[in-house]
């Protein structure tokens, strides 16, 4: 945590798997059919994607890196894809009954923090925004 970020949350959660509504079991003979999607290399739920599909020996032909949740969800949905995401994330998501959600294997359990520069604590939107999450 540096010193310069004022933490407005915390979120536990753990990661689970997203994939089409058609995919009742996760293996590699439905997976290698649809493309594996993230945001980034950097970014923690991307690196799970590359895992998931490493572990499950699919053959990297390349990695959909979108620009946002909503975007792979909506990918998901219409089954062009999978991805991981955080469960609390997908309890709540308008989305959650347009895909199956699965466990994940492994290292799952992690935080994540919504957090501001320390000098704009007191904000009225850092204000407005802490009582909206």
């Amino acid at each position: 945590r540096p010193k310069q970020f004022h933490v407005v949350r915390e979120f536990k959660s753990e990661l689970c798997i997203v994939a089409p509504k058609s995919v009742l079991e996760i293996d590699r003979a439905r997976l290698e059919k649809i493309q594996p999607m993230l945001l980034g290399d950097s970014c923690f739920f991307g690196q799970a994607v590359v895992q998931l599909s490493a572990s499950l020996g699919i053959a990297s032909r390349g990695f959909e890196y979108l620009h946002s949740i909503e975007t792979i969800l909506h990918c998901v949905s219409v089954g062009i894809g999978y991805s991981v995401m955080p469960r609390c994330l997908m309890e709540h998501h308008g989305l959650k009954a347009e895909v199956s959600i699965h466990p994940y294997a492994g290292k799952k359990n992690f935080s994540f923090y919504k957090v501001c520069l320390l000098s704009r604590k007191n904000s009225k939107l850092v204000r407005e925004i802490s009582s909206y999450l």
